[in-house]
């Protein structure tokens, strides 16, 4: 969103951050940040709720100050699944909508159309199929966003493609 962090952290999986220290293990994030008066990090909303670090409201698209929750994630998910591709890509960074936490994101499942072994490709979709359907509720009751609908038809439909 920042074309000055852009220019200097560069865009990817690792960005080359001007300042600070990376971790393999969200784990290792947590420790570090409870045992560092001021550190500020960004993990996922399951772990550092779990762990008792402070956790920042962020300004959103709207102006409004948002904490990170199961509710506001969902709204940053609908707010920007009707813009979703066939091919999945979509930020939420940033999201429309008053409640839309803004730096949030979906978990992604990255799996072969077409698996080498056949009995794979079945098994990879039975999971993907259970992921869609009672995934979501216990995903739900462990205090995660789900999918919203117009974004799970979509996650459905060409997870019964999986061969």
């Amino acid at each position: 969103m920042s074309p000055e962090f852009l220019a200097t952290a560069g865009r990817g999986e690792s960005p080359k951050w001007p300042v600070g220290q990376g971790f393999q293990r969200s784990q290792d994030l947590v420790a570090k940040l409870r045992g560092t008066p001021g550190a500020i990090g960004y993990t996922e909303l399951n772990l550092a709720a779990g762990s008792a670090v402070r956790i920042a409201s962020i300004r959103n698209a709207a102006g409004e100050f948002v904490k990170p929750s199961a509710k506001s994630i969902a709204a940053a998910a609908t707010a920007s699944g009707s813009k979703m591709n066939n091919d999945f890509r979509v930020s939420l960074t940033n999201a429309l909508g008053k409640e839309s936490y803004p730096i949030s994101s979906f978990t992604w499942f990255y799996v072969p159309a077409v698996a080498k072994e056949p009995g794979r490709g079945n098994m990879v979709a039975s999971y993907l199929k259970w992921v869609y359907t009672s995934g979501q509720k216990i995903a739900q009751e462990k205090g995660y966003a789900i999918l919203p609908p117009e974004v799970l038809e979509k996650a459905v439909a060409k997870a019964a493609t999986v061969r």
